[in-house]
This record gives structure tokens, C-alpha cells and sequence, in this order.
């Protein structure tokens, strides 16, 4: 009996089958899985996906040309001998090549070098930016802005040249830690300068200037390979147009304008809408970024951390499969690119099979998350076309002898216009598409001649 007991105490209690068929079929799928991975069999490249990374990796099509005004807004704010300039910037570009994809690094710019026009922290005076007011602010403090011009006279003199180059392409390797060039210098300066001249008396001067500057910026736009810059010059269009209305509103209602403003008015034309050029670029930093070896990148000194990685690599990570991934949504943002306006970039959505999942289960992840809803920025430049359209309904309405009927008759190119007519018959109110929480939903154009007489007549119900 004693030894009865003793071999049930030292007998194993027997594993039940489905256990172990549990485990046998997890060790063939893992061994499987790892199997797959190595041999470079999954993830596989749908043909779809193949055809999205050859569209962003293939050269620009529009950002290109014989002038590339990247230099010019690249040296902007400093003061660097015209003999100097080309071998200083390109000292700079080569190191901005040498940063790190995804690190920032000691960046020994030789523009650094040469002194600034004016002190970084030395602001422009408040109120001539995107948003609608530099009028109002300039006609409150004209000497404030007066002597900021006056300090800044060299940097509107090269961007007086700015009408000379034919596009803007970035010279350097993408990188997320690469700066851009001060754009914010510019569009204010113009802005101010043009209402200046006119709070000073100067109205043609100031119309033809800042049409000429509309114009500028109108013949790069579009032509570019930087998301930024496009967003840059949609602002300063934005803000041209507004005070071109604002300065008609003190003019009589029939004062023609200079002939520069034809084309700088005009509705933009399909060469100056987004090109797939500006995806290209934000896809080759995203390309650098992904790669495995990037992101994956071992410490000085190897530890337990390394050997997680090498494996997160190696088997939880393809970094062809993501960067096509986020190519494919890209590509489908290229495909609505110099549409009618009413097209917009579809949001982001999931973009991974099961199978996907499985074989990429981190780039599923990064895909998922890692891709900003571009069909913002397309509103935008859409919300800049009914602007200018908006302003050439205005221009129409002025000279109406009833401008309530007139509006109310609109001929129908301008009924598409998510547009009304404000009570007192003095203003056009357009409602963007994009709406953003710094800024009204709405902007007000006033009509040519509505702040020097009355209305032609009130609104009709």
C-alpha cells in the first residue's frame, strides 16, 4: 500500500490532447510565420502597391525649371555679398545632406556666418499677416511699420526679384530634421509695403506692387516640391487679395485697376494647383525615415535593448512594405491633385490586410497613425479659388445699379460660391471649406467704393 501511494505522489499528471495539439499547431505556425519572413516571401507587394512606390519615386514632374527660388528665400534674412551667395548656400546645403533622417545634429550653416538684417526676436509689428486687418493696422501706427520696412529695405529688394524664378525645388536630402527657409519673412513685408503706400497716398504704387507680388508667388505656386511653401503661398495670396479689396473699398467703384492685377485676380488655372511633386517630397522623407536600419539603430554600447530591436526588424517589421503602404495613400491623394474644385483627397483610412497584420504587425501601426488627412490642404487652395472668385463677383456687383437684384441674378458661374451677401450690401461673405480653430469660418470681402458711399441699394428679401 505504501508503495501504491508513493507512485501516485511521483506520477505526472497527463497532459490533456488539446493542450498538446494547441502547442504543436502554435510551434508549426510560428516556425511558419518566422519561415515566410526570412525567406522574404510575405509581405508581398500588391501590384497596386508597386505602382504607388515607383509614382513617389520617380523624379518632379512641375518643380523644375531654370530657376529655383529656394536660394533666394533661403539667404533672405541675412546679408550676404551677391559674389558670396552661391558657394554660401551651397556650404549649406551640403549640411543639411549630412543630418541624421531622424535626428537633429549640430548644424554649422555658413549663411550663419554673415549677420542678419535684422535680429531674429526683432519682429515685424503686429497685424499684416494671413489673417484679414493689415490695412486697419497699418493706417493705426503708419510710422511703426514705416521704420520696420525701412530696416528690412534689402530683403524687399531681393524679394522684388522673386518674379524672376520659375520654380521651387529643395536642393538638400529629405529629412524630418532639416529647417526650412524663413517664408515668414516675406508675405508680411509685401503686405505692409503695399498698405503703406497706399495710407501714405500712393495708390497706384501700392496696387501695382502688391499685384505684381500676387504674381510672384502665383508663378511658383504649383511649381514647387515643398508642401510648406504651397501652404506659405496660399496664405500670402490670401492675404493679397484681402487687402486689394480692402484698398478698392476707399476707391470709387468704377476705378479700373493696374493691368498687373488681371492675372494676379485671376482664378487659378490648373499649372498652379498642387502637384503630385510636393507628395513625392513628403514621401522620400518618410522613405529615409522607414528604413529599418533608421529606425532600428543600436546604442554605442550593445545591450538586451539591441537584440529586441535586431528581432523587431527582422519580424515585426518590413520597411518596403510600409513605405508602400503609405505610398498607396499618397497616390490616391496625386490622383485628385488639379481637379475640379469640388474633389478633395479622400481622409486616411486602414490600409492593412489580416495577412499584413500578421507579417508587418509595427508598420501596420505606423501606417495607421503615421499619415496626416492631406485633404485639408487641398481645401485650403480651394478656399483660395473661390476667394478670387469671390473677389471678382465683387467687382461685378459694384457696378450694378442694384446690387441686391444683381446678386440675386448672379450669373451662374458664381452660384457654385458658398457665398451671401452681407445685410448692409457692403460685402461679399464667403464660408471657407476648411474650417480651423484659430481662425472664422467665414471671411468678408468688401465690394469697390463701400467705405467712400452707400450701397446701391439695400438687400431684397
Amino acid at each position: 500500500m505504501a508503495c501504491a501511494i508513493v507512485f501516485r505522489m511521483n506520477r505526472r499528471p497527463a497532459i490533456p490532447k488539446a493542450l498538446r495539439n494547441l502547442f504543436w499547431t502554435l510551434f508549426v505556425l510560428f516556425f511558419g510565420w518566422t519561415g515566410l519572413i526570412m525567406s522574404g516571401l510575405m509581405p508581398r507587394l500588391t501590384p497596386q502597391q508597386h505602382e504607388a512606390l515607383a509614382l513617389m519615386r520617380a523624379p518632379n514632374e512641375h518643380a523644375r525649371g531654370e530657376r529655383n527660388a529656394f536660394e533666394l528665400l533661403w539667404l533672405l534674412p541675412r546679408d550676404i555679398p551677391e559674389a558670396e551667395r552661391a558657394k554660401v548656400f551651397a556650404a549649406d546645403m551640403a549640411a543639411i545632406d549630412a543630418l541624421p533622417p531622424m535626428e537633429g545634429g549640430d548644424l554649422d550653416l555658413a549663411s550663419a556666418r554673415y549677420p542678419r538684417h535684422v535680429e531674429a526676436d526683432e519682429r515685424m509689428p503686429e497685424g499684416c499677416s494671413r489673417k484679414p486687418g493689415c490695412l486697419a493696422a497699418v493706417r493705426a501706427n503708419p510710422e511703426t511699420f514705416r521704420s520696420a520696412l525701412a530696416a528690412r529695405a534689402p530683403m524687399l529688394a531681393e524679394l522684388d526679384r522673386l518674379g524672376d524664378y520659375d520654380h521651387l525645388r529643395t536642393p538638400h536630402r529629405r529629412s524630418f530634421s532639416a529647417p526650412f527657409p524663413e517664408f515668414q519673412h516675406a508675405g508680411p513685408l509685401q503686405l505692409a509695403r503695399a498698405a503703406l503706400r497706399h495710407v501714405d497716398g500712393d495708390t497706384g504704387a501700392a496696387l501695382t506692387g502688391l499685384c505684381r507680388d500676387l504674381r510672384a508667388w502665383r508663378q511658383l505656386k504649383g511649381r514647387s516640391d515643398s508642401l510648406v511653401f504651397e501652404m506659405i503661398a496660399l496664405a500670402w495670396l490670401r492675404g493679397g487679395v484681402q487687402l486689394v479689396a480692402d484698398i478698392r473699398a476707399e476707391l470709387p467703384a468704377g476705378q479700373p485697376l493696374p493691368a498687373e492685377c488681371a492675372a494676379a485676380l485671376a482664378p487659378l488655372v490648373e499649372a498652379e494647383r498642387q502637384s503630385c511633386d510636393v507628395y513625392r517630397a513628403e514621401f522620400a522623407g518618410m522613405d529615409a525615415s522607414l528604413d529599418p536600419g533608421t529606425m532600428f539603430a543600436s546604442g554605442p554600447e550593445p545591450g538586451l535593448g539591441d537584440h529586441a530591436k535586431a528581432f523587431a526588424a527582422r519580424f515585426v517589421y518590413s520597411g518596403e512594405h510600409t513605405r508602400a503602404l503609405l505610398a498607396t495613400e499618397l497616390a490616391k491623394v496625386c490622383a485628385t491633385l488639379r481637379a475640379p474644385a469640388a474633389t478633395s483627397a479622400p481622409a486616411p483610412e486602414t490600409r492593412c490586410s489580416l495577412t499584413a497584420r500578421v507579417f508587418n504587425p509595427l508598420g501596420c501601426i505606423l501606417a495607421d497613425v503615421g499619415q496626416p488627412d492631406y485633404g485639408r490642404y487641398q481645401q485650403r487652395e480651394q478656399d483660395i479659388d473661390a476667394l478670387l472668385q469671390t473677389h471678382a463677383l465683387a467687382d461685378w456687383l459694384a457696378t450694378q445699379p442694384d446690387i441686391g437684384a444683381a446678386f440675386a441674378a448672379r450669373p451662374e458661374l458664381y452660384r457654385a460660391l458658398p457665398v451671401t451677401l452681407a445685410p448692409d450690401a457692403r460685402s461679399l461673405v464667403l464660408r471657407r471649406r476648411e474650417q480651423r480653430e484659430d481662425e472664422a469660418p467665414e471671411v468678408a470681402l468688401p465690394l469697390p467704393g463701400s467705405r467712400i458711399a452707400p450701397p446701391a441699394q439695400a438687400v431684397h428679401p
